[in-house]
């Protein structure tokens, strides 16, 4: 049995396959070529053409599933594909050594064929034909001149004449050609590669190339004249849609269309669907407005090869080896049209069939009352004479009865009368005889009169019952009529059931209808949508360019002014080297002494109490919110904010929203604008700072205008600021925390080798441009607390410097100048802070490359105490050095590691002269990191 099943959203239902019939041991659906279609339908006709085994050619009618030719073409190698010509009755024959054209004729069941041309086809793998005029494109499988362009004219009877056409093609060989089935100019070709080139009849050279992949198989252009789309299958189930006008892939399909390959994709000439055949025997189907998955069906056809579809008609038919299965596509149209015929013809029926037993109603009841009319009449007949019988009775009993009385008052006269005349006795007697006899006359008359009473009384009782049953059946007609009726009450109550549901199934097909108008003109929104995003895109890419223009530009004089900064370092180090070996040496001494004395405390306490007092010094980031992008980020406006805007922002700067302590100047808090843009909200405290000695005009423009001022990709952007009694600054908020929180999360969530060597390549960058930009007195910036709590890392994991506002807002704290508190620097963790600012409280370029050098080793080994100190004991041993590696960062490449490593040791040195600069002659820490990011970027 075939499985449908239906996916889940919007417009599911609105398809479905139905199965119009399956032919079995058909032998090989195919021919030689295992990438082409071997299944063509006939533009007017309802005909299939095949390729059976390698000889023979069948002729199919999709409509009644009868075959209607059949015949061997062996004599020019075996069969590849072949393909009906859509004006002529022609049929060309792909085979291994030529193409052949025959012209065929079907006069009823009778089909015959007679042969027009043929041509070599030694190197073809493929032949299209145009839809509606005389082209042909045949591809070849060599380099270069691969694709041919065929305009034929025939003259009858039997005159073909072709004149070719040889296009540039592609650099490895061709697979497939096609032609765009409305446009009648544009054709396409394939390359063995996945190359796409799309041409125009009239010129020798490609319109556009699709570079497409190597996994493509096959290709059809879509139906629809006002979309320049075309879709794309192969193998692993790589199924794309693009628009061969620009080259752009405009949908990916393939994580819906399963793993093995599709051997036909294309969009349906009828329906606004896009259906899909892998070799598996799954047809999956998508909407062509919106790419939703609609439909997956199971064919159960073992190796399917084939899949074709007709404009003429709703078939779609699938072959495989030695099955040929064909399928109704079924739409939401097709159905309410069924289902509107099916009620049409339903309640047709059922009034035919009522009318039908109303007149056979009407004419047994007619029938009935007849019958008992006419009984009736004869037994009321009957009835009469019964009863003029039965009164004639009566009257004769009642003579008698008046003969009888008269006769004894007769006798009783005669016998007063003898008795008064006295007559004789013979007389009497006589006279008696003759009464007797009359008595016994009337006597006899009595009983016949009686007998033929009773015989009266029993007919009229025979009569009465009768009619009694007469009356019965009467009641029973009656009965049977009014079941009749109620019977004919009921049916036309169904009829008004069936008209209110064919009334309310009318009513959901009009909603259907609204909704598909509805989801129209949502895909004409989303188009429009779609041109706008491209539209906004290219906009994008302008600035993008721009930016990366005057990126080049700013970089350009940053080395000029890294040149010129590296003379005069040279020439200050020539003047001062003596005397300041020296003091070095005496640096050096007791920095080793401070270095010491610090160790042998931290030896002293247990790991736990060091860690966890090191965790509580720790700012804890917010993580996992959303954040623009990181050029978004630095292109937004700067904007000043009210107090208020911040109160709403931050829910009162509640504390469900607060990020950690913060910084020792105060507390940073998440919020949400107004235009849903996730920010750092960062409060400056007033009292006991220096912050209490800045008025807004000094915040203004000895902080706010250089932070304003310092647009890096790799220093965390200002977005606005609010002065007034609650002066705050409003940064960028990045998505995936600090480095920190990564370095503490083990295995649940760590940073891969590779992301933490292009993070600290990037960490330079934003430092050494910190080093080339001034401060509001003069002197170059200075971080003075880089580490991994102030690295901070947005959704695409790219690094950004934060907490510059902490040098800005010190007095003076700037390179050779005094800081005029090391305690909050301190705070942040005494092991990146130089040795050197222990003894002066100097901070300069030096002693933010030592920081920089302790925390590359920390994201090395994954540890935030002594990494330097592990790493200085392992650098030399490849095995120990591969221990000392943080194993939570996956499999470390270690020629990039140990190079990365020596250079933190580098960094990390006691002796501030062997510590590199950021930018030097001949190398240093930027170059050094980039050439890292370059050789990864490369493997």
């Amino acid at each position: 049995m075939d499985r449908m099943e239906r996916c889940n959203g919007e417009g599911s239902q609105a398809v479905s396959l139905i199965r119009r019939f399956r032919k079995a041991g058909l032998g090989m659906i195919g021919g030689m070529g295992k990438d082409s279609s071997f299944i063509d339908m006939h533009r007017n006709k309802p005909w299939l053409l095949f390729v059976k085994g390698q000889s023979s050619l069948e002729v199919w009618n999709h409509e009644d599933g009868t075959r209607i030719a059949k015949w061997k073409v062996n004599k020019y190698g075996n069969l590849v594909s072949g393909r009906f010509f859509p004006k002529d009755d022609w049929i060309l024959v792909m085979c291994e050594q030529s193409w052949v054209v025959y012209q065929y004729e079907a006069i009823g069941s009778n089909f015959s064929k007679a042969f027009l041309d043929k041509g070599d086809s030694s190197l073809l793998v493929d032949i299209a034909v145009h839809p509606f005029l005389p082209y042909l494109l045949m591809c070849a499988n060599h380099r270069y001149d691969n694709v041919k362009l065929l305009n034929w004219e025939f003259t009858p009877p039997k005159t073909l004449s072709l004149d070719y056409t040889v296009l540039a093609g592609h650099v490895s060989g061709a697979r497939m050609a096609a032609f765009h089935p409305q446009k009648s100019h544009i054709f396409a070709s394939l390359s063995v590669a996945g190359e796409i080139m799309v041409w125009k009849i009239g010129r020798e050279e490609p319109t556009q190339t699709i570079e497409g992949h190597p996994q493509i198989r096959n290709f059809q252009f879509c139906n629809n004249v006002h979309q320049s789309h075309l879709v794309t299958g192969g193998s692993g189930g790589y199924l794309r849609i693009w628009d061969y006008t620009t080259g752009a892939c405009v949908a990916n399909l393939t994580r819906n269309a399963g793993t093995v390959a599709i051997r036909s994709a294309f969009f349906h000439p009828r329906f606004p669907y896009i259906f899909s055949a892998g070799s598996d025997g799954i047809v999956r189907v998508w909407n062509e407005l919106n790419y939703t998955p609609l439909l997956s069906y199971s064919s159960e056809l073992e190796n399917l090869w084939s899949m074709a579809s007709s404009k003429q008609c709703d078939e779609l038919v699938l072959g495989g080896d030695g099955t040929l299965l064909v399928l109704e596509v079924t739409s939401l149209e097709n159905v309410r049209a069924e289902y509107e015929t099916a009620v049409d013809e339903k309640t047709a029926e059922y009034e035919r069939k009522l009318d039908t037993m109303t007149a056979e109603y009407e004419r047994q009841l007619d029938t009935t009352r007849a019958e008992y009319e006419r009984k009736l009449y004869e037994r009321t007949e009957d009835y009469e004479r019964a009863m003029e019988l039965w009164q004639g009775l009566s009257y004769a009993a009642e003579r008698e009865q008046e003969t009888k009385k008269q006769l004894e008052e007769r006798l009783e006269k005669e016998v007063n009368a003898r008795k008064m005349s006295d007559k004789s006795n013979a007389e009497y007697g006589e006279l008696k005889k003759s009464l007797l006899k009359i008595i016994e006359v009337e006597a006899s008359s009595k009983r016949l009169l009686e007998t033929s009473y009773e015989r009266s009384k029993q007919r009229v009782g025979e009569l009465e019952g009768a009619l009694e049953a007469e009356i019965q059946a009467r009641k029973v007609s009656d009965r049977s009529r009014a079941e009749l009726e109620q019977n004919v009450t009921g049916k036309d109550e169904r009829i008004h059931q069936l008209e209110a549901e064919r009334e309310e199934m009318e009513k959901k097909l009009e909603i259907s209808d609204e909704r598909i108008a509805e989801l129209e003109r949502e895909g004409r929104l989303k188009e429009e949508r779609i041109h706008q995003l491209e539209a906004e895109r290219t906009e994008l890419v302008e600035a993008l360019s721009a930016f990366e223009r005057k990126n080049g530009e700013l970089e350009d004089r940053f080395d000029k002014e890294v040149d010129l900064r590296r003379r005069s370092e040279e020439a200050r180090t020539k003047l001062e080297e003596e005397g300041r070996a020296k003091v070095e040496k005496i640096h050096r001494l007791e920095a080793e002494a401070v270095v010491l004395a610090k160790s042998l405390e931290t030896a002293r306490q247990k790991p736990e109490e060091v860690m966890e007092s090191r965790l509580e010094k720790d700012t804890d980031i917010q993580k996992t919110m959303a954040s623009s992008p990181e050029q978004a980020a630095i292109d937004r406006p700067f904007q000043e904010y009210s107090f208020s805007d911040l109160v709403r922002a931050t829910e009162n700067f509640s504390s469900e929203r607060k990020l950690g302590e913060g910084d020792h100047h105060g507390g940073a808090y998440r919020g949400e604008l107004h235009i849903k843009t996730p920010v750092i909200v960062k409060k400056l405290p007033i009292k006991g700072t220096e912050m209490s000695h800045h008025d807004d005009t000094q915040l203004k423009t000895q902080v706010v205008d250089k932070l304003r001022s310092l647009r890096h990709p790799h220093v965390l952007t200002l977005l606005g600021v609010c002065y007034g009694d609650e002066r705050c600054l409003i940064y960028e908020h990045m998505r995936n925390g600090s480095v920190k929180e990564w370095l503490l999360s083990g295995k649940s969530k760590a940073l891969p080798w590779y992301v933490r060597l292009r993070v600290m390549g990037e960490v330079a960058r934003g430092l050494a441009f910190l080093h080339l930009n001034r401060t509001a007195t003069g002197h170059a910036i200075i971080h003075c607390a880089v580490n991994p709590v102030n690295i901070f890392l947005d959704d695409n994991f790219v690094a950004k410097l934060g907490e510059v506002d902490e040098t800005l807002l010190a007095s003076d704290v700037s390179a050779g100048a005094q800081t005029p508190k090391l305690g909050p620097i301190l705070a942040k963790g005494s092991q990146y802070v130089a040795p050197e600012c222990f003894r002066s409280g100097i901070f300069d370029e030096k002693t933010d490359i030592y920081a920089l050098g302790v925390t590359m080793l920390e994201m090395v080994t994954g540890k935030l105490c002594n990494a330097v100190g592990i790493v200085e004991g392992a650098i030399e041993d490849d095995a120990v050095f591969k221990t000392v590696l943080d194993q939570n960062a996956g499999d470390w490449d270690i020629a990039p590691a140990r190079g990365v490593a020596r250079l933190g040791l580098s960094c990390a040195s006691l002796d501030r002269r062997q510590r590199p600069d950021m930018i030097g002659e001949g190398g240093g820490i930027v170059p050094s990191l980039e050439a890292v990011a370059l050789k990864l970027k490369a493997a």
